[in-house]
């Protein structure tokens, strides 16, 4: 916070580029705010770097989310067995994305797709899936 408060970005990437600053879930949530309301690339592959040590999956998928990589994170979920994240904010998201609907139309019908599969292999073994998360 004081880093950031003093405008000193590059002092935070350093400590936390040399792990002087310990990975918590605290920290991991720190950066994920830095990486999102200032749109810093450092600070969104710090923030993946992190969540990816100490396991917090759900902000990887929200990091995933955040710089628009759609198509990356139901497969990740599943891979991941993750049932944290939104379902429904990625829906939001692609469906308020003008320019990635017009860079892939199916974009939508693809994701959506991937979630029924996700489910449906789901509910044959028995296993937990994040699409009731999506439906609150």
């Amino acid at each position: 916070d004081i880093c950031m408060y003093f405008g000193q970005e590059h002092t935070l990437q350093q400590l936390l580029h040399y792990h002087v600053l310990l990975d918590s879930p605290e920290l991991v949530t720190r950066l994920e705010e830095v990486a999102t309301t200032r749109d810093s690339s450092w600070a969104v592959q710090a923030c993946l770097d992190m969540a990816l040590r100490i396991e917090e999956l759900s902000v990887v998928a929200g990091m995933l989310l955040h710089t628009r990589q759609y198509l990356d994170i139901v497969p990740f979920l599943v891979n991941q067995r993750e049932t944290r994240f939104k379902l429904r904010d990625l829906l939001a998201q692609i469906e308020s994305d003008e320019t990635a609907r017009e860079e892939d139309p199916e974009l939508l019908e693809h994701v959506v797709s991937e979630i029924r599969a996700w489910h449906a292999e789901a509910s044959a073994g028995g296993s937990i899936v994040a699409v009731g998360a999506s439906e609150q």
